[in-house]
């Protein structure tokens, strides 16, 4: 078993001055069946029973550095990796991966501010590489409560949210999901079908109903527009010429009458598009901070997320792929309006999602991806586990 000032040592660096004495008391509870074996595994650091699973090897994981923190050891995870690919069949590193943000209700007092994630070799059973996110810094925090400009310091935040913001000026600052951290077996066997989609939403939230709905695989456009449950912001309708008449039912683009569908018949309709393409990947503008969620939410409203799940590939955010390509001062920004004006060389009606989406399907040709860029469609629930 690991020495007590040893286990007293991990333990103050997992805990916070500003938990609950019943938190504090589950703690105490809880170390010995946390704290397994001579070695300190990667179950010590992240407060998890790791030990507890023969194919889980015990390695040791870093030190306590300058009395500030626990160092997880990056050396020690490079030497994993090396094992695990000797020991694996295949020329790519496989594991398991999971992930964690310690919330109110499982011991806690409060929401943590830091999350972790790890990924174990399926054969070596070690831990091949982690990440830790943090939302909060102190620092910035001190100066923010007293009104000051904060100094220049080693800032801690390495993970923010915002809200979707597919009409806004803010655009290209918004965090979105880091997908080349989740772990993917798949690759490209020249099978798959390109689909380009977008969405036109009532406002910039990701809780917002969606009032259009457009897809192009090169050949077929799909396009309904969505008959809302909300009124359309100003703003937005300013931007995509959208407008709803409740007391007739009547949706207007432009000020021209257009026929709407309810939400549910244009999801199916949507479905019944996607499943008729074999492996259909989704490609997107910034989908994986923006549309993404809300089609998810709706899909799951209406309980059909499992169907939708069922017919789609994969996705691809096609912002990621401009940016790692082109860079700002060459390009100015990299908003899709601005690189179709700069690579292609025409004007189009930009924030009309049928117009969006063949215009983005052009855009392809002048991007490269890889497997590397693919995430899961539903990545964005783990996201949300992180930060609610």
């Amino acid at each position: 078993m690991a020495d007590d000032k040893y286990s007293h040592r991990v333990r103050g660096t997992m805990a916070s001055t500003g938990r609950s004495k019943k938190a504090d008391r589950m703690r105490q509870m809880n170390r010995k069946e946390t704290l397994r074996g001579e070695d300190h595994d990667y179950g010590a650091v992240l407060g998890k029973d790791l030990s507890a699973c023969q194919h889980i090897s015990l390695i040791p994981t870093g030190k306590k550095s300058n009395g500030k923190g626990f160092d997880i050891n990056y050396k020690v995870c490079l030497e994993a990796q090396r094992e695990e690919l000797e020991c694996s069949e295949s020329s790519e590193l496989e594991g398991s991966f999971d992930a964690g943000w310690q919330k109110r209700g499982s011991g806690w007092s409060y929401n943590s501010h830091t999350g972790h994630a790890s990924l174990i070799g399926v054969n070596a059973g070690k831990v091949v590489e982690f990440v830790i996110r943090t939302r909060n810094c102190s620092i910035c925090q001190y100066h923010i409560g007293k009104n000051e400009p904060k100094p220049p310091h080693e800032c801690n935040v390495n993970w923010t949210v915002k809200e979707g913001d597919t009409y806004g000026g803010e655009i290209e600052v918004q965090e979105h999901i880091d997908t080349e951290t989740i772990p993917s077996k798949m690759k490209f066997e020249g099978e798959e079908s390109v689909v380009v989609f977008d969405l036109e939403t009532t406002g910039l939230s990701r809780k917002s109903d969606i009032t259009q709905l457009a897809a192009f695989e090169g050949t077929t456009v799909f396009n309904e527009y969505v008959s809302p449950r909300e009124v359309i912001s100003p703003k937005v309708s300013e931007l995509t010429g959208l407008t709803f008449d409740f007391s007739c039912d009547q949706m207007y683009h432009h000020g021209k009458p257009v026929e709407s569908r309810d939400i549910q018949i244009v999801l199916l309709e949507f479905i019944d598009f996607i499943s008729k393409k074999k492996k259909p990947i989704l490609f997107g503008h910034n989908i994986a901070a923006f549309d993404i969620h809300i089609l998810m939410n709706k899909l799951r409203q209406h309980s059909l997320l499992s169907e939708f799940m069922l017919h789609i590939y994969r996705c691809i955010d096609t912002i990621k792929l401009a940016r790692r390509k082109f860079k700002t001062k060459d390009i100015g920004n990299h908003k899709q309006q601005t690189l179709v004006t700069k690579l292609l060389g025409i004007e189009y009606d930009a924030h009309n999602a049928c117009a969006d989406v063949t215009s983005l399907f052009q855009l392809l040709e002048h991007f490269e991806y890889s497997e590397k860029d693919v995430f899961p469609f539903n990545a964005a629930l783990l996201t949300d586990s992180y930060i609610r």
